[in-house]
């Protein structure tokens, strides 16, 4: 049976609107179910993310997006009751960092909070934080932070309520990453690197044995042959 979803996508100049139809290929009845997609709408309109704008602006950006979802709507002869969304942009931040065995919940929150003020000049009260533990090595646990801004939540609450519909989950770049691609590379111990193009910026996730290790999204204009040069030379790509 096939399955059709909405998508709201936040990229880094704007945001998309997809509904996909996820189609189901029975017709080899000896090997496993395929699973296509096809997407039947996909609407990009550029806007500023930038996140001081944002603060302010969620409420406009949130009316905005309920019409971009009722004209999809009426164009597809299709009710929108439930809608994932993703966000893909350079404000959600995924960072690594090191610390001791034996550190309690309380004081990797304390660290966390200490990078954000004083090395990534962020005010914690803005972020979502979450982390988890992915490696260890002698005294040491290496952990992956991900903070997400809390304006994200703020714009999808405004969503369900004007439009009447559910959010079934907010998902971020490196785990659409993995999930795609690591589910049809299985270990896998060399480190390479993913890029996902769009329309004015590009997603470069690097994997490390079996795990997106970082997952960072520059601007076109970033672009230079040095980049492509470096990954090149460490065989990344």
């Amino acid at each position: 049976m096939d399955k059709k979803a909405f998508f709201l996508i936040f990229e880094n100049k704007g945001y998309r609107i997809l509904y996909a139809n996820f189609k189901e290929d029975n017709t080899n009845k000896e090997s496993e179910k395929e699973r296509n997609i096809e997407f039947e709408y996909n609407e990009y309109i550029s806007y500023s993310m930038n996140k001081i704008d944002m603060e302010d602006k969620s409420k406009d950006l949130a009316y905005e997006i309920t019409e971009k979802i009722r004209n999809a709507e009426s164009k597809l002869k299709c009710d929108c009751k439930k809608i994932t969304v993703v966000a893909q942009d350079s404000n959600l931040i995924i960072k690594e960092i090191d610390i001791l065995k034996d550190y309690k919940k309380k004081d990797i929150e304390n660290i966390i909070e200490i990078e954000m003020e004083e090395f990534l000049n962020l005010n914690p009260e803005y972020y979502i934080k979450n982390y988890e533990k992915i490696d260890s090595e002698e005294d040491f646990l290496k952990v992956r932070v991900v903070l997400f801004p809390r304006f994200y939540v703020d714009i999808v609450e405004k969503i369900e309520k004007l439009k009447g519909c559910r959010c079934d989950g907010i998902y971020m770049n490196y785990q659409i990453t993995q999930s795609i691609l690591l589910g049809s590379i299985n270990n896998f111990d060399r480190i390479f690197a993913a890029i996902e193009f769009r329309e004015e910026d590009y997603i470069l996730s690097v994997i490390e044995n079996n795990r997106v290790k970082n997952s960072m999204v520059i601007d076109n204009k970033n672009v230079d042959e040095s980049l492509i040069d470096y990954l090149n030379d460490g065989g990344k790509v």
